[in-house]
C-alpha cells in the first residue's frame, strides 16, 4: 500500500515545518508526481465479504457490490440419500450433504436452492445421476441448470443433458454440464432432472448427483522472497497523471536541493522526504503584551531559536508597536542575530508621547548551517524617560540554498 502523508520536520511549539513530505509505500506501485504534492503513490480500492465496498467518485462516494479478487469462494454439496423419484416433469435434485461452503453463498441442507450473496462470475458444474427402480424399459431422462434472477426460475442455455437407462440392474446414467455464469446477489439456481419416454420407474442414485460453484479467481497466495535486482521494471512513473516516457523503470533516482533524505523502512518501504526550499524552515515569535523600561541599556523584548538549518539565504522579519513619554528624547530599538549582529537598528523620537507608532520590516541574509538566535531589544535613550513596546513579532523562513 502507498502512503502519502505531511509531517512536521520539528517538534518544538514555537515554530513549524509543514514542508517535509513523506512518502511512504511499496516500490511495485504506482507513483504519482504533481506540483502541489511532487509524489503520490496509488492503490486500487480494498473489497470487503460484506457484499459492498464504499470507493470515492467525482460527485462524492457510492456502494459498489464487491467483485472479488484474490479470495476463494466456493461451493459444494451433493445428494448422499439418493430416492428421489424422476417424474415426467421437472424435478428438483435435493443437495443433502455440504462438503464446502463460505459466506457467498446460502444453503439450507437437503434443499435444492443455492442463493448467491455476493455479485461475482462463476463457475457452474453439476451433475445428476438416475437409475431405473422397477421396469424393464428403456426409459430417457433429462437434466439440467436453472436459474431464477427474480422472475422464477428458466432453464440456463446450453446446460440441458440426457441420460439413457437401459434395464433394471443395469439402468445408471449421469449427466453433467457446466458454465460460466455472471450472477448477482439473492440469485438463485438449483439442478432438475425429469423423464421424458418409457415406463421403468425411476429415481436418482445415492451419492450420484452434485452441485460444485466457484469464483473464477481463485486465492491468492503468500508473497515469495524479495528476489535479486534484474533488469526487469516494475514501477510506474508519472507527472501530473501522465505517464513518464520510459516508463515502467527498474530503478528511481531522487535528485534535487528539494529532495532531503531517501531511507529504506524495510518491508519492501521506502520513505522520501521532500522539502520545497522557499519558505521552509518556518518560525516566529510572539509577544503581545506591553513592556516598558526607563534603562538606556537593552531590554529583550521577544526572542526565536531556529533549529538546525542548512546552508542558505533566509528571510528575518519584524513588526512592534512603541511610543515614548518624552518628545525631547529617543525611543532605541534593534534586531541582533547571536547576541553579536545587528540587522536593524532604530532611534526615533516621538512628538507625542501618548501616540503608538508601528515599526516593520525584514532583512534577508545569508547564514550557515546551524541553529540560530534572533532577538528584539528595546531601550531609550535616557534615564529620565520611559520606552514601550506591544504587538511584538518576528518570523524567519528560508528563501533558497546558496
Amino acid at each position: 500500500m502507498g502512503i502519502f502523508t505531511e509531517k512536521d520536520k520539528n517538534a518544538s511549539t514555537s515554530y513549524v515545518d509543514n514542508s517535509i513530505t513523506n512518502v511512504s509505500g511499496s516500490l511495485s506501485n504506482e507513483i504519482n508526481l504533481k506540483p502541489d504534492t511532487l509524489l503520490e503513490l496509488q492503490d486500487t480500492p480494498s473489497t470487503y465479504d460484506d457484499a459492498k465496498y464504499l470507493r470515492s467518485t467525482t460527485s462524492g462516494t457510492e456502494w459498489v457490490a464487491v467483485t472479488f479478487s484474490g479470495t476463494s469462494v466456493y461451493f459444494d454439496a451433493y445428494d448422499a440419500t439418493g430416492g428421489t423419484t424422476v417424474l415426467d416433469s421437472w424435478t428438483d435434485v435435493p443437495l443433502t450433504t455440504e462438503r464446502q461452503k463460505t459466506n457467498e453463498f446460502s444453503h439450507g441442507v437437503g434443499s435444492s436452492e443455492l442463493i448467491i450473496n455476493a455479485t461475482n462470475v462463476y463457475i457452474i458444474i453439476a451433475r445428476a445421476t438416475t437409475s431405473i427402480t422397477t421396469g424393464t424399459n428403456r426409459t430417457d431422462s433429462s437434466m439440467r441448470l436453472v436459474i431464477d434472477t427474480g422472475g422464477g426460475y428458466t432453464e440456463v442455455p446450453g446446460t440441458y443433458a440426457v441420460m439413457y437407462n437401459r434395464t433394471l440392474g443395469n439402468g445408471e446414467n449421469t449427466g453433467s454440464v457446466s458454465a460460466i455464469l455472471s450472477l448477482n446477489v439473492n440469485d438463485r439456481i438449483k439442478v432438475q432432472v425429469k423423464r421424458d419416454d418409457g415406463s421403468s420407474s425411476l429415481a436418482l442414485l445415492a451419492n450420484g448427483s452434485s452441485l460444485s460453484v466457484f469464483s473464477t479467481t481463485g486465492q491468492k497466495g503468500e508473497p515469495g522472497e524479495d528476489g535479486a535486482p534484474g533488469a526487469g521494471a516494475s514501477v510506474t512513473l508519472k507527472e501530473q497523471s501522465t505517464t513518464v516516457s520510459g516508463s515502467p523503470f527498474g530503478i528511481l533516482n531522487f535528485t534535487g536541493t528539494a529532495v532531503r533524505k531517501v531511507e529504506d523502512q524495510g518491508g519492501s518501504q521506502a520513505e522520501v522526504y521532500i522539502e520545497p526550499l522557499f519558505g521552509s524552515w518556518y518560525g516566529w515569535s510572539l509577544a503581545d503584551s506591553e513592556s516598558s523600561t526607563n534603562s538606556t541599556s537593552w531590554i529583550q523584548k521577544t526572542t526565536y531559536t531556529s533549529p538546525v538549518i542548512p546552508d542558505g539565504f533566509y528571510r528575518i522579519g519584524y513588526t512592534f508597536e512603541w511610543r515614548r513619554d518624552s518628545t525631547g528624547n529617543d525611543f532605541l530599538a534593534r534586531i541582533q542575530i547571536n547576541n553579536t549582529t545587528d540587522i536593524m537598528n532604530m532611534n526615533e523620537e516621538s512628538k507625542d508621547p501618548n501616540s503608538w507608532h508601528l515599526c516593520g520590516g525584514f532583512q534577508i541574509v545569508a547564514l550557515s548551517a546551524g541553529s540560530y538566535t534572533i532577538d528584539l531589544d528595546f531601550s531609550g535613550e535616557s534615564t529620565g524617560n520611559t520606552s514601550y513596546i506591544r504587538n511584538a513579532r518576528l518570523e524567519f523562513w528560508m528563501i533558497t540554498e546558496y
